[in-house]
């Protein structure tokens, strides 16, 4: 059975035809050869480009954490006095960062998740502070583009999120804090794209936390995961 596919052997009628018109003359067969010079030498283009590209593909687009910052929450900052890796903040603690593109490629990056992974959790740990009762209640209306995240039993047990004044409450349970309805997709643009994140962790229950933020993102190659900050905060009984 012929599997010759049509426009084949139309390509191949035009060459005979070529043939048939220059076989005769010298100009003819020179220009043929040229022809086929041509092609073979297209070929052997696009052969080294797709090695070139396979050896040094395109850059692709990474993700930029900048200005992470690690705070404790407004109404204690009082009981701490410096701010650093062994700090443990109380009863919860502020983190602030900004996400950038890298400039590398035009591609955008999208943002998969931000993950809170709780790494210890002491139930009923003692705290190297105390507070007084008017401390312990009370934490205020949050302020907007902030996420508010609530601990419990070592685990997160809501969130919640308000862009702005007149939008609705973006509200979840999960350890993605995206993971939140109504949804809020990020994505990281090339141009000067910055996207400022605030996350407010606050302790339900008496016990000591250590917590790890990072974010889960795509670009070009698949999925990556960038680092935030590690955090440790503490509630007394």
């Amino acid at each position: 059975m012929d599997e010759t596919k049509p426009q084949d052997a139309a390509a191949g009628t035009r060459w005979e035809r070529l043939q048939r018109l220059f076989q005769n003359s010298r100009l003819g067969i020179a220009i043929l050869a040229l022809i086929a010079v041509a092609a073979f030498v297209t070929q052997v283009g696009d052969f080294v480009q797709r090695v070139h590209d396979w050896i040094r593909p395109e850059p692709a687009a990474e993700l930029k954490i900048q200005s992470n910052t690690v705070r404790p929450l407004e109404k204690y900052r009082d009981l701490v006095t410096a701010s650093g890796p062994g700090t443990i903040y109380p009863v919860g603690a502020l983190v602030s960062f900004a996400m950038t593109h890298d400039g590398g490629g035009g591609e955008v990056v999208q943002i998969n998740s931000l993950d809170v992974a709780v790494t210890s959790y002491e139930a009923g740990a003692a705290c190297p502070f105390t507070l007084t009762a008017d401390q312990i209640h009370g934490a205020g209306e949050a302020p907007l583009r902030q996420f508010d995240v609530l601990m419990s039993h070592g685990r997160v047990e809501a969130v919640q999120l308000k862009q702005d004044r007149d939008g609705p409450m973006r509200r979840g349970h999960s350890s993605n804090l995206l993971d939140i309805d109504p949804p809020l997709p990020l994505i990281i643009k090339a141009t000067d794209d910055i996207e400022e994140i605030k996350i407010a962790f606050y302790a339900d229950d008496p016990g000591r936390y250590g917590i790890d933020l990072s974010v889960q993102y795509t670009n070009s190659r698949g999925s990556k995961t960038a680092p935030v900050a590690s955090v440790a905060f503490c509630k007394p009984q």
